[in-house]
């Protein structure tokens, strides 16, 4: 639990610097300085266009509130707290700017969070709670949740990860469990860049092979129903260009496009 004066340091902040662009400062120079979203930051906090789908509800719903360069309120998404900048909108997708800041988790809330999770490693490791119990009672994961806490590769729908699709800290972990065993508590971040902790267990350890039917069977059918998605796609788009009017003007007409027959001879 984060205290309440942290979230209002960070609200206190993100209002002086929208003061400030209001006041006529660059939105991208202050978020190249003080955004925590570090990737967008890089470009001025430009995230590029996005459908509503694509976003936080909370973010989306400022952001197709805004008329063009319009700056938001702050919005709390699950990522944190923003202020947001309209650049532009085309249709149901908007090109939005934002600078992010995210309230310090203090440390001894981190190191009382840590003393609870090895109580519970504990208790799991000598069988007066079982793994999947102690999921259920207590995980704050609602995508493992229901699933005693069971973790899935979202391309391919498998159970089996491999190394690099965990973080740094969980890495250290996987390279030393046995099937079985558990971590203790583990500082990282999530996708959401949010701080957690987490204890693991190693299910178990699959050694480097070619891909087969027994040991791959969700893997390789999901890769022949995105293939056989993909071929549908393509017939349909090489079946609407024969009747579709298309006209391209200047340079439009030396791009190479991944489909051809975009240029129809006589156009």
């Amino acid at each position: 639990e984060i205290p309440e004066e942290l979230i209002l340091d960070v609200k206190d902040r993100l209002l002086s610097l929208r003061k400030r662009i209001l006041n006529g400062e660059s939105f991208a120079t202050l978020a190249v300085l003080y955004s925590e979203d570090k990737e967008s930051a890089m470009r001025g906090g430009e995230i590029g266009f996005m459908a509503k789908s694509d976003l936080d509800p909370e973010y989306a719903k400022a952001a197709f509130s805004l008329k063009e360069n319009g700056v938001s309120s702050i919005v709390e998404s699950e990522f944190g707290f923003h202020i947001i900048q309209l650049i532009e909108r085309k249709g149901d997708r908007v090109n939005t700017r934002h600078i992010l800041m995210k309230p310090k988790v203090p440390a001894n809330a981190i190191e009382k969070a840590k003393g609870r999770l090895d109580t519970l490693a504990r208790y799991i490791r000598n069988d007066s709670i079982s793994f999947e119990q102690a999921v259920f009672r207590y995980t704050m994961d609602v995508n493992t949740a229901l699933n005693g806490g069971l973790v899935f590769n979202k391309q391919t729908g498998s159970s089996l990860l491999t190394l690099e699709e965990f973080t740094p800290e969980e890495r250290v972990w996987m390279e030393k469990l046995k099937p079985g065993e558990i971590s203790d508590p583990i500082v990282t971040k999530n996708d959401k860049q949010k701080t957690v902790l987490k204890i693991i267990r190693l299910k178990r350890k699959v050694e480097e092979h070619k891909a087969n039917l027994d040991m791959d069977y969700v893997m390789l059918q999901n890769a022949a129903l995105s293939q056989k998605k993909n071929k549908i796609l393509e017939d349909w788009i090489r079946e609407k260009q024969k009747n579709t009017f298309i006209q391209l003007f200047g340079p439009l007409k030396q791009c190479q496009f991944h489909y051809s027959g975009w240029i129809k001879s006589g156009v």
